[in-house]
């Protein structure tokens, strides 16, 4: 999901027009908003069974974050122009890459040391 997802960002800042924006973003709706939060949750309370409670706060807060501190980051990159929209899906997209190298050395870990 996070792969097609960030592929979607990495097409609509290549090609910026209306037409591309509303096709990827479906995409993006779907395969980013599509479950993959409860995924993550479940991933994690499988990593610490005894920490259920905790770990669902935790996570919770950190999704939280992201809402408050993305429009935040978004004014000091925005100016009066489009194009500085573009820099905010940039930022996006590298967002994206970074979290899928982390699920791909997680998953790495995973399978290596049977966490799960």
């Amino acid at each position: 999901y996070s792969i097609v997802a960030a592929a979607m960002l990495a097409v609509m800042v290549v090609h910026p027009t209306p037409t591309i924006a509303r096709l990827t973003s479906i995409a993006i709706g779907f395969f980013a908003a599509g479950g993959i939060w409860q995924v993550g949750l479940t991933i994690l309370s499988r990593y610490f069974p005894l920490e259920k409670g905790r770990v669902t706060g935790y996570y919770s807060f950190a999704a939280a974050l992201t809402y408050f501190v993305g429009p935040i980051v978004s004014t000091f990159i925005l100016d009066d122009t489009a194009a500085s929209l573009v820099h905010v899906f940039v930022l996006d997209v590298a967002v994206s890459v970074l979290g899928i190298i982390v699920m791909i050395i997680l998953a790495v870990r995973c399978f290596k040391y049977k966490f799960i």
